[in-house]
């Protein structure tokens, strides 16, 4: 559900409004007077995405007794539509048209429903595909193909400039540009990270479909990142039953290390470009994504994590063990997670926090020779049989 972001609340002597400002007071829209229940209502409104679940939160919340759930259902369900009576409930941007829904997925634990034409979608997307019927409660992203422009331009504020990404935040989304790409005008990504709009041109070549999934990625990302999940540049190995990254600046090495790996030892690589990381259950884990940059090497499964191997190019191949903080900060700027605003740098170190004290974290200064696999595989099986 998406509030009408000129609405706020308000206590006037005491007493609970929704107040109109802006575009709202412009327009004339009425301001609203609630009471305890419909301020709860109000306050958990974009944490649900349907009437009934907002129902079973309040019953939840407020201790309601069976014989009084018809009574909370008849009046939530009422005030819901006297919100959207008075456009102070907006419709999710991915169903405000008739865009079909094209395929279903399961990334990492989240749910995609992708809508659009068939030819928008790059094939790995749809190994994540599922016929699995959503639970209620499930994090779900819509993510929608326009073909066309926006309706009308929006302003915010300006967090990010590069060559390659510009982002505005609004009142209630986050807009990203992308001033070289040939296809995508702009992308419109809900606060909740629930509602994606990609806006591109209608003609849907390969290389399209590409760029596409270039900006499903970015908003993927974000909405992992709300659930607890970091994204981190770097080409994985299974050893042991656990994944080990090896991260680095692009052209440093870090994909033909995973290859020196795979040819000496046989270990299989997971993903030749980006790994997805989180703590789940006191355990690190690396989830399968369908983003591996030029690679064309992904997995769809989920691992344990063993460890991030730091890379960097030396004349000798040798290890070495940063302070803690310094791990944490290293890592932070490995990771591709979205840092548009300071509450998302945050959250991608309250990450990091997470799973520094369960996982190997060190240097590797390399060769792109055996001998530099040898020097990192004493230390990872040391780790291992300590732990």
């Amino acid at each position: 559900m998406r509030r009408n972001p000129y609405y706020h609340l308000e206590y006037i002597a005491e007493l609970p409004y929704l107040l109109a400002f802006g575009q709202a007071n412009a327009d004339f829209k009425h301001d609203v007077r609630l009471n305890e229940t419909s301020v709860f209502l109000w306050e958990n409104l974009e944490n649900v995405s349907s009437t009934q679940e907002l129902i079973n939160l309040c019953a939840e919340h407020f201790r309601c007794p069976t014989e009084q759930y018809d009574i909370l259902e008849a009046t939530t369900t009422s005030f819901v539509k006297s919100l959207q009576q008075m456009d102070i409930l907006l419709p999710e941007e991915s169903t405000a048209n008739s865009i079909p829904l094209y395929k279903s997925l399961e990334i990492a634990g989240l749910f995609c429903r992708l809508y659009g034409p068939a030819e928008a979608f790059a094939g790995e997307l749809l190994s994540f595909e599922t016929s699995v019927e959503f639970p209620d409660d499930a994090p779900i992203q819509d993510i929608r193909i326009q073909a066309a422009p926006p309706s009308h331009t929006e302003n915010g504020t300006l967090l990010l400039r590069t060559g390659e990404l510009l982002v505005i935040e609004g009142l209630d989304k986050y807009i990203l540009f992308f001033p070289t790409s040939k296809y995508i005008s702009e992308i419109h990504v809900s606060r909740s990270g629930r509602n994606v709009t990609i806006f591109c041109a209608p003609l849907f070549t390969e290389e399209a479909a590409t760029e596409i999934s270039y900006a499903i990625r970015i908003s993927f990302l974000y909405f992992a990142q709300l659930h607890g999940m970091l994204a981190i540049h770097s080409a994985s190995i299974l050893y042991r039953d656990k994944v080990w990254l090896f991260s680095a600046p692009s052209g440093t090495g870090k994909s033909t290390h995973a290859g020196l790996w795979n040819d000496i030892i046989g270990t299989p690589i997971i993903n030749g470009d980006l790994n997805l990381v989180a703590l789940r259950q006191d355990t690190p884990v690396v989830y399968g994504i369908p983003w591996c940059g030029t690679s064309g090497i992904y997995d769809t499964r989920t691992h344990p994590l063993g460890g991030i191997i730091l890379l960097n190019q030396g004349t000798k191949n040798r290890v070495g063990f940063p302070f803690k903080e310094r791990r944490q900060l290293l890592v932070l700027h490995r990771s591709v997670s979205p840092s548009w605003a300071s509450s998302m740098q945050k959250k991608n170190l309250d990450i990091i926090r997470e799973i520094s004290d369960h996982i190997l974290i060190c240097h590797l200064f390399c060769t792109k020779t055996e001998e530099a696999v040898t020097c990192i595989k004493e230390e990872i099986d040391a780790f291992l049989d300590r732990n």
